[in-house]
C-alpha cells in the first residue's frame, strides 16, 4: 500500500494534503497552468480559467471531499513558487 511510503526519506517529505494546504496548492496550480498554457488562449481567458479552477475556494471544496486525495512533496522542506 502507498501509505507505507509516507515518511521522510532523506531530503524528501510526502505529506497528505489538508485544508491548511489550500493556499499553496492554489499558488502552485495557478503558476504551473499559466506557464504551461498561457500561449494557448487569450490572457483574459486563461486568467478567468485559473481564477475559477485553482482558487482557494475550489481547493476548500476539493480538500473537504473525502473522495479526493492530495499529496504534497517537499524537497529540502522548501517549496519554491
Amino acid at each position: 500500500m502507498f501509505m507505507e511510503y509516507l515518511e521522510v526519506r532523506g531530503m524528501i517529505e510526502i505529506v497528505k494534503g489538508e485544508l491548511i494546504h489550500r493556499e499553496i496548492l492554489s499558488q502552485i496550480s495557478s503558476k504551473t497552468f499559466w506557464e504551461s498554457h498561457h500561449h494557448s488562449a487569450s490572457e483574459k481567458d486563461i486568467n478567468s480559467f485559473i481564477s475559477k479552477t485553482y482558487s482557494i475556494e475550489s481547493y476548500n471544496e476539493e480538500l473537504s471531499n473525502p473522495d479526493n486525495i492530495y499529496y504534497l512533496i517537499y524537497y529540502l522542506s522548501l517549496i519554491h513558487i
